[in-house]
């Protein structure tokens, strides 16, 4: 009996590893009842940047979303949100087929299937600004779980940092697009001492212009490939289980 107490004292107190602290800050998002807070966006390459802000609330229990972003995207102000209240919900609408500035309406019920503001998401996010890594941890659709993790090549605990006054844990490795793919750029996760998440990271070199050559083709003509080091940040500022803003699931 005390041996197996002593068991579990050692493993209890045993530092968290890189693994163990990715699972358990997605567990803690996908087991919140409600969420709201923002995520903003900073992408910069070759002198250039661009900013979006992503705010949202998710409600699990009444089936509803809120997601706004607001950007400058390729020179010009931009906005895209998803909104479901339960009953209905409404995202930006293709480009071509409707007029800019009125969106879609849908039912979140076809005949005996009720859809969740997980599976509102998963249909409706392709319309957003731009992909977000910490948007679909915190939503957390079975799909775009799935795609995140695989995404996470290599894990490890680097080395501790802070956010402000905040003491923070980073994990790094590299990531890559798919499952089978191979690693295209590194990452890294700043999270708290309990997991929860405060930045994602990601570094990437992305060939500019000849993209679409071939190893073969560039050497036949002589093109030398150039990249570009492309630097994406999210801060998330997200809170759980807390209060929500009712008038932000109005249709």
């Amino acid at each position: 009996m005390i041996s197996t107490l002593l068991a579990t004292a050692l493993l209890s107190s045993a530092p968290q590893t890189a693994a163990q602290r990715i699972s358990e800050m997605i567990g803690k998002l996908h087991a919140a009842k409600t969420a709201a807070g923002t995520i903003q966006f900073t992408q910069a390459a070759a002198g250039i940047q661009v900013r979006i802000e992503t705010k949202l609330q998710v409600d699990r229990e009444k089936r509803r979303l809120y997601v706004m972003q607001q950007g400058r995207v390729q020179g010009r102000e931009s906005s895209s949100r998803i909104v479901a209240d339960g009953l209905e919900f409404t995202y930006p609408p293709p480009t071509v087929s409707n007029k800019e500035g009125e969106e879609v309406r849908e039912s979140q019920s076809v005949g005996a299937r009720n859809f969740s503001e997980r599976d509102v998401f998963a249909a409706a996010s392709p319309r957003l600004l731009h992909e977000n890594f910490p948007l679909d941890l915190v939503v957390g659709h079975s799909r775009h779980l799935s795609l995140r993790r695989a995404q996470l090549a290599t894990f490890l605990i680097a080395r501790e940092d802070t956010i402000g006054d905040q003491k923070v844990i980073v994990i790094a490795g590299k990531h890559r697009d798919f499952l089978d793919s191979a690693p295209s750029g590194l990452y890294e996760l700043w999270l708290t001492e309990d997991s929860s998440l405060l930045r994602y990271v990601r570094q990437e070199d992305v060939a500019a212009g000849l993209e679409t050559l071939t190893h073969l083709q560039k050497m036949q003509i002589g093109a030398k490939t150039e990249t570009i080091r492309v630097l994406s940040t999210w801060d998330v500022n997200v809170k759980l289980d807390g209060p929500l803003d009712e008038t932000l699931f109005k249709l």
